[in-house]
């Protein structure tokens, strides 16, 4: 369905805005681990990894959020020394998508993704 497409684009695009402002700060994953119920399938999959411009997997676990923020519970209780070691030792991943030949217009379509935002803002403010 077009319609389902252009939502999970629009989405997608929105993470790509999150993901660039941690770039931005010199943070730069090789690896994009995607969760929840979207992750489950495989052209959102490759949707993010074209928009993105990097491999996305998804992984074994389905509850990203409470997951992660039971490694970190287990990281400060002393169970495993540090991030890294906590999440090799308990997640492993499982679906992958690397970005395809979708990547380069994914990136000039996010370009104007971008801009839209300042010309409707200014079209919304004026009523």
């Amino acid at each position: 369905d077009v319609y389902k497409r252009e939502l999970l684009e629009g989405v997608t695009y929105g993470m790509r805005d999150c993901l660039d402002l941690v770039r931005a700060t010199g943070v730069h994953a090789e690896v994009i681990r995607l969760s929840g119920g979207g992750a489950k399938g495989a052209m959102w999959r490759q949707l993010c990894a074209d928009v993105f411009g990097c491999r996305t997997t998804t992984t074994t676990s389905t509850e990203g959020t409470a997951y992660g923020a039971a490694l970190l519970g287990g990281v400060g209780g002393g169970l495993w020394p540090d991030v890294p070691t906590a999440c090799n030792k308990v997640i492993s991943e499982r679906d992958q998508a690397d970005p395809g030949e979708a990547c380069e217009a994914y990136e000039r379509l996010h370009h104007r993704y971008r801009d839209l935002y300042p010309a409707l803002h200014r079209w919304w403010s004026a009523k």
